[in-house]
């Protein structure tokens, strides 16, 4: 398996990821955001937005994983990591670089991933800290637009993230800000100056993260080895001169070397050359680390801060962190050291001017009219304006311009007049024009006798907090950007299902506006007959807090319907919801198919049915043969039949076919062969039947992994094919007879053997033009059993009589009849109505019936042909008085080239298909056709035709 090499940027890249403040932390509901979003949009059941951190992969959202930690050394993101261009596989299990890997062999089964690095800027440069990355449990071919879109999400991720350090920076600058001015404000008025450094401590340890530390004052003649004394010690015990004691909290810090730390920095703070340096002296220790700041002000040594931490090492840069703080802190204990070397008690308002000249802040004190008396340095850097320049004016009036908020304006005026203070922000200009953001807290000045004497306002320019609220503004607008973008519609809801976005394609699809969507009225398109399913299912995906997905349909105010699947996802990680971001797809055209689908697939089913065609599929692990109902049928087992492969095998009782299947099935499964085979089998109830299967199989990695087949039963096929080998041999035969017995008559008179007007040529002559015309007979009979097969022949049927029809085939046949003196009577009313018939073919058929029974009568007996009403036809039936039609040939009589076997039906002639025509006909003809037999007592034929006018 291969692991992820490490960045050469790691240090650094570590550091910004620190100040992410992602790590082990609740699921971000931003984040949240697009992971969700990257499932609906692709479609898969995995999605994850990561940090990697020193060991692992942290997921900040993840869905599919079932983790938020995976080990680094399996990570497939900690390869994403290390290049700017997405990282493509379509099937991990192929890939030797990760086909091994535990997240690939087992859960999550990863096989398809697609993976872009996410990349934020610090003020060390630009770094890697993680990636966005879809994962697929299936192989997955990546389309560029699916590429396209990811690397969009990644940016919207990359925008989470720059979010959350301008908001990590603006937090740090408003939380510096607060001690630094409480500290000050504290310093100027409270009776002991210690508490002030008290308070930048607990600031300074809060904002690290550290347990432990100490602010400590440089005094050049202290007697100690580093020559510092604490003004203020948390979680550290002191004792002079100036040496670390045990700690609190009972926790055992390195104490001797946490001194030696101390005795490196004390004398190297007196020599001038040195400032703040860049890299601190810095202890790391298995149990702790620590870090010395050095303090310096204007060139002159003030101090050191220590800050401990348990952890090793630091999570943060305390130097770049606390970077602000630092020089306010200096400046403090400057001026501590200069109060205690003086000895002086200073009144309030010099001891303020001393700290106030010093501080990164602007300080502005005016008399209680609002003119200024006085600026320190840092207003004139902030503003551009000199104390001689905006001596004796109102700061405002001169500060103020055009984007300035008359209403703040108003208030801050107002409140002077009341002889109030405030805390206001406002856009102010420098005076070369330039606006700039301040944030002024003022409070009033007090004589000892509580009098009004002025007012002192602390002016922080917090111009680059506002850029960052600006960039956060701008992110989630890119957020809507890459929204509106998307192929799907996307929205989002309040925890109780109020509309609070929807995207362009949203609007699209519902022909709704954003504007008309928010609130309860994204309801409007849905379909009347879907609204009630689809707010019970709403209804139950927010009580559960579970995600919510269902088909319905949207009807536009224009009356377009169109088919949407809606998918949403509940935000904030665990308990109720916060609300939910979902997405709609249209997928009319998908539903349009599947019906058709659905249409083929029934019609299929029904061929399937008439065709007997079913299924077969083996599982290869359980070794078990799973049928299709059809399958199932032909081998007459019941529907809940299962059995092993061999049982199954048992199904082909002779010989050859159990072979056949067996090494054919083998084949398959080994080396993927198909086969298409015919052979016979015996069903569970005892039939034998003919059968047909085909076999194919599907291989990954060179294992079978499913064979699978049809199954046909063909036994029908097989009696068709017998019938028609029979057909051909007998048409052959019934053409050869009378061919044989012309070539031999014209045979005889072409060698000249006998005379041309002698008996003998007149016999042959004779044979011959019988034959000729059993030969035509035949002919036509084919042609006319051929025409009605294949529905090509045209009848005329109307209103007819049918005993003129009959009268006139029996008038035809009497020559027949006379030579084996059999009688023909007939038998019907003269009041019989019309029937529906084609005249010609129904004396076709009466010839037939009758004919066959003057060749099957015995001579000197009678045939007798009757036509009488039967319900809404006529019956004609055909009464002979012949010996009876077999037992075993009654079920063949009306095939073709039928002819009862024995003695009977010998020297009886005929072609065989006269019935067989006849039966067709009946049945073009919208009539029936049948017999009664009794052996040795004739036989009666019958044949229904529909009465004219019958319904």
């Amino acid at each position: 398996m291969l692991r992820a090499s490490i960045p050469v940027d790691e240090g650094r890249r570590l550091t910004a990821l620190r100040q992410l403040r992602l790590v082990d932390q609740p699921e971000d509901p931003g984040i949240a955001r697009l992971v969700d979003l990257a499932v609906e949009l692709f479609g898969t059941p995995i999605a994850a937005a990561s940090l990697i951190d020193i060991g692992r992969q942290w997921a900040c959202a993840e869905r599919g994983l079932g983790t938020r930690s995976i080990p680094r050394d399996i990570s497939l993101c900690g390869h994403a990591l290390l290049q700017e261009r997405p990282l493509v596989i379509e099937d991990a299990r192929s890939d030797p670089r990760f086909a091994d890997n535990p997240l690939v062999q087992g859960p999550p089964h990863i096989r398809g991933y697609l993976g872009q690095s996410v990349w934020v800027q610090v003020p060390s440069g630009r770094h890697a800290v993680g990636t966005m990355a879809i994962m697929d449990p299936r192989p997955r071919r990546f389309t560029p637009r699916e590429i396209e879109l990811l690397g969009q999400l990644a940016s919207a991720f990359e925008g989470v993230l720059a979010a959350r350090l301008q908001t990590f920076d603006l937090e740090r600058i408003e939380q510096l800000s607060r001690v630094s001015l409480s500290a000050q404000s504290t310093f100027i008025d409270a009776p002991d100056e210690d508490l002030a450094f008290d308070e930048l401590l607990s600031g300074a340890l809060a904002l690290t993260g550290c347990q432990a530390g100490a602010v400590l004052l440089w005094q050049p003649d202290l007697v100690s080895q580093h020559r510092l004394s604490p003004r203020a010690c948390r979680g550290i015990g002191w004792t002079e001169p100036g040496r670390l004691a045990t700690l609190a909290n009972g926790v055992a810090w390195p104490v001797a070397e946490l001194n030696m730390l101390l005795a490196k920095l004390g004398p190297a703070l007196s020599e001038s050359r040195l400032s703040v340096p860049s890299a601190p002296p810095l202890m790391q220790l298995a149990e702790c680390s620590a870090v010395l700041l050095p303090l310096r002000t204007l060139g002159r040594p003030a101090g050191a801060l220590l800050l401990v931490d348990r952890r090793s090492p630091m999570r943060v840069d305390p130097a770049s962190l606390l970077a602000p703080l630092l020089p306010v802190l200096a400046q403090l204990l400057l001026a501590r050291r200069e109060r205690e070397s003086s000895g002086q008690v200073q009144r309030t308002l010099k001891r303020l001017s001393r700290v106030a000249s010093e501080t990164t802040n602007g300080v502005v004190i005016t008399d209680r009219l609002g003119q200024t008396d006085w600026v320190n340095r840092a207003f004139e850097r902030i503003s551009g304006y000199a104390l001689d320049e905006i001596r004796g004016q109102s700061p405002g009036k001169v500060l103020q311009g055009p984007e300035s908020d008359r209403a703040t304006v108003a208030r801050m005026s107002a409140a002077l007049a009341r002889g109030e203070g405030f805390d206001e922000e406002i856009i102010n200009y420098t005076r070369q024009g330039k606006p700039f953001w301040l944030h002024i807290n003022c409070s009033p000045l007090l004589a000892e006798n509580g009098s009004l004497e002025g007012f002192i306002a602390i002016e922080t320019d917090i111009t680059d907090r506002k850029l960052q609220a600006l960039a956060l503004s701008r992110s989630e607008a890119r957020f809507r950007g890459l929204s509106d973008s998307a192929p799907v519609g996307i929205f989002e809801t309040d925890a109780e299902g109020r509309c609070v976005y929807v995207n362009r394609r949203w609007s699209e699809l519902a022909g709704l506006s954003a504007e008309q969507a928010m609130g309860d009225g994204w309801a409007r398109a849905l379909h009347p007959d879907d609204r009630e399913a689809v707010f019970a299912e709403w209804a139950r995906s927010a009580r559960a807090g579970t995600p919510f997905a269902m088909d319905y349909r949207f009807i536009t105010p224009f009356g377009e319907v169109r088919w949407l699947n809606g998918r949403a996802m509940p935000l904030g990680s665990g308990g109720p919801s916060e609300g939910f971001i979902g997405t709609i797809t249209d997928i009319t055209e998908s539903r349009t198919a599947e019906q058709r689908l659905r249409q083929a697939y029934d019609l299929l089913e029904r061929s399937s049915e008439a065709a007997r065609i079913g299924t077969w599929e083996v599982d290869l692990e359980r070794n078990i043969a799973n049928w299709s109902a059809m399958t199932k049928r032909i081998h007459e087992v019941p529907e809940d039949f299962e059995c092993e492969v061999d049982r199954a095998i048992e199904f082909y009782t002779d010989d050859w076919s159990r072979e056949l299947v067996s090494e054919s099935f083998s084949r398959l499964v080994a080396d993927g062969t198909p086969f298409d085979i015919e052979l016979t089998l015996r069903t569970a109830r005892g039939n034998v039947r003919w059968v047909r299967s085909i076999g194919l199989a599907e291989f990954d990695s060179g294992r079978c992994i499913r064979a699978y087949g049809l199954f046909q039963d063909i036994d029908e096929i097989k009696r068709l094919e017998r019938m028609k080998q029979e057909f051909v041999s007998t048409v052959s035969h019934e053409l050869r007879t009378p061919l044989t017995s012309i070539s031999g008559s014209l045979s005889v008179l072409s060698s000249g053997a006998v005379s041309a007007d002698s008996p003998t040529a007149r016999q042959l002559l004779e044979v011959g033009h019988r034959n000729a015309t059993r030969l035509i007979k035949l002919v036509s009979d084919l042609l006319d059993l051929d025409k009605l097969v294949a529905g090509k022949m045209q009848l005329d049927i109307e209103a007819s009589s049918l005993t003129r029809v009959v009268t006139e085939a029996m008038d035809a046949l009497v020559a027949l009849a006379e030579q084996k003196r059999i009688r023909l009577r007939r038998d019907w009313p003269d009041d019989l109505p019309p029937a529906l018939i084609d005249s010609f073919r129904t004396q076709q058929v009466v010839t037939n019936l009758v004919g066959n029974a003057i060749k099957f009568s015995p001579d000197d007996s009678e045939v007798v042909v009757r036509v009488r009403p039967a319900g809404q036809a006529l019956r004609l039936e055909v009464i002979d008085q012949g010996p009876g039609i077999p037992e075993e040939f009654r079920s063949q009589i009306f095939e073709s080239f039928a002819q009862a076997s024995g003695p009977a039906a010998s020297g009886k002639g005929g072609t065989g298909l006269g019935l067989a025509i006849s039966r067709e006909l009946m049945a073009r003809m919208g009539g029936r056709i049948g017999f009664e037999s009794e052996a040795g007592q004739g036989t009666t034929f019958w044949a229904e035709f529909p009465l004219a006018g019958a319904a």
